[in-house]
């Protein structure tokens, strides 16, 4: 458990400096939105703020990309599930992104995403953290509905 909590700190610390970062020099060019404002749309767990995350995805800075997915994962809304899956998969995307993408089909608990999270075992060691984490979450939440 204390492992648990040192890479959720460091996870939410990093998340924290990027949005601090994002939000003083970089947009979304797509969005038009910086990385404080992509945070802040994740914690309103508003449903109708996944369209503006969807288009921040498509941004060339890796830092809002990653805010805008874990964001994604926050509000749960199944209509980001491809495209998390889209980036789980891309083999240009950078590690950080894929392992926020890893975080948030766990968090979504996307049956759909399980071949996807497998392949990622053998990635980079925090993509492989984060996949191993999300396969556990989706297997339990599926096993419990199995068992009602």
């Amino acid at each position: 458990m204390r492992k648990q909590s040192i890479v959720n700190t460091v996870l939410v610390t990093a998340t924290l400096i990027a949005c601090l970062f994002a939000g003083n020099t970089a947009y979304a060019e797509g969005a038009n939105l910086s990385g404080r404002t992509l945070y802040e749309l994740g914690e309103t767990r508003d449903p109708a703020k996944v369209d503006q995350l969807l288009a921040a995805l498509n941004t060339s800075d890796h830092h809002l990309r990653r805010i805008a997915v874990r964001a994604l994962g926050k509000i749960g809304h199944e209509k980001a599930v491809a495209p998390l899956i889209e980036i789980l998969e891309s083999k240009d995307e950078m590690p950080m992104v894929k392992s926020a993408a890893a975080w948030a089909l766990g968090a979504l608990k996307a049956g759909e995403a399980l071949d996807s999270l497998s392949c990622c075992l053998k990635d980079d060691s925090w993509v492989c953290l984060e996949a191993r984490k999300a396969i556990l979450k989706i297997t339990r939440h599926y096993n419990m509905l199995a068992s009602l």
